[in-house]
């Protein structure tokens, strides 16, 4: 069972957590702070994706989606 919780934790996390968001989104009447603190969350689980399955590679997988050169934004910022 620990082999099993340690190879799939961030799969646990990920279910966990997105259950917990789904069932606190539907249930209540939220205010904004409380909205923003559950789009935090969803955004914690993509950086522990990020993190644990597609280390380094994240932000090239995003800049190809959106057809931005990461490199040439880089050296623009760096240049100003």
């Amino acid at each position: 069972m620990i082999k099993f919780v340690k190879f799939y934790a961030l799969e646990i996390y990920t279910v966990i957590s997105m259950l917990a968001l789904v069932i606190s989104g539907i249930v209540g009447d939220l205010s904004v702070m409380q909205k923003f603190v559950l789009v935090y969350i969803f955004l914690f689980v993509l950086h522990e994706w990020e993190e644990m399955k597609y280390p380094g590679g994240f932000a090239d997988m995003i800049a190809k989606m959106i057809k931005v050169d990461i490199d040439d934004r880089i050296y623009q910022i760096i240049k100003n």
